[in-house]
């Protein structure tokens, strides 16, 4: 009797962790997300809104945060093909 309310005792708790567990999870799912899509496609708009003239008291801050992409762009022909072929669907 003793080893069946054990076992039910481990089933309880491993319930109750797995909600905290899914989010401990989706956490860096979203971050990953985030950086993965939204940071490169905000590059052709800041780009863009650059090369009109506005954003140039951000310019330092704008070169160090997009410095992988323009790395990515100086480091193959490939990465310079792709990096201008997105600035070009913005109109840069």
């Amino acid at each position: 009797m003793d080893e069946l309310q054990d076992r039910s005792a481990d089933a309880e708790s491993a319930t109750r962790d797995r909600p905290q567990r899914r989010f401990s999870m989706a956490a860096p799912a979203v971050i990953g997300i985030l950086v993965g899509a939204v940071y490169p496609l905000s590059y052709g708009l800041v780009m863009r809104e650059q090369g009109a003239g506005r954003l140039v008291e951000f310019w330092p801050v704008i070169d160090i945060v997009y410095a992988p992409i323009e790395w990515f762009e100086m480091s193959s022909s490939f990465g310079a093909r792709t990096v201008d072929w997105f600035r070009g669907l913005w109109g840069v």
